[in-house]
């Protein structure tokens, strides 16, 4: 009796371990997650449509440039970042605080984000800018640095200027959970801005 030997062999062995290979390496590579900023409760259903015209044009918001990557990315220590390997941001992470804070704001002033039309030529602008922004696992918070102002096309220097440190729970260290508390930072800094901003 003679055995079977020769390239039909070899070739079927090679193309099973390939398929062996290929099925492991698929299980072991998890899902990843696409997260957006979810919204707030209050605005859930709400129109968006805007019927008078705006107090504020709210500019994009600025973040630290450590954030500006669709990986999202958490506070490891005091000089390291560390990134959730299964999460990922849907959209860039200052589009959609600028999104969640043109909500949140419109619940006290008529705003619209820029770009927007406005009939009065000196229609103050809304800057924010995130100096810090971190979530820190290790506390179970996220912590922010803020500084907003009003700019005016009539003048040269900043209206009201001010600045802020902010903080939100962070209460099972996941990167949904922390989508939903910069949901609820944006929110509070809203309230924060309007307050400050009352004749």
């Amino acid at each position: 009796m003679s055995r079977r030997t020769g390239p039909g062999l070899g070739a079927i062995t090679f193309l099973s371990g390939l398929m062996l290979l290929s099925a492991c390496a698929h299980q072991s590579t998890p899902g990843l997650s696409l997260l957006s900023l979810p919204p707030s409760p209050d605005d859930l259903g709400a129109s968006t449509v805007m019927t008078i015209e705006p107090q504020w044009v709210v500019a994009r918001v600025d973040i630290p440039e450590y954030l500006q990557s669709n990986r999202v990315r958490y506070r490891d220590g005091a000089t390291t970042l560390a990134e959730w390997p299964d999460a990922r941001w849907a959209e860039r992470l200052e589009i959609g605080l600028t999104r969640q804070l043109t909500q949140a704001l419109s619940k006290h002033r008529a705003v619209c984000a820029a770009p927007c039309d406005v009939s009065a030529p000196a229609t103050p602008t809304l800057h924010v800018r995130f100096d810090a922004l971190d979530a820190r696992r290790d506390i179970g918070q996220v912590q922010a640095s803020v500084v907003w102002w009003l700019s005016s096309p009539r003048q040269t220097t900043p209206i009201r200027l001010t600045r802020l440190i902010l903080t939100e729970p962070l209460p099972d260290g996941t990167a949904q959970a922390y989508a939903s508390a910069l949901t609820r930072l944006t929110t509070q800094l809203a309230g924060q801005i309007s307050t400050g901003l009352q004749p």
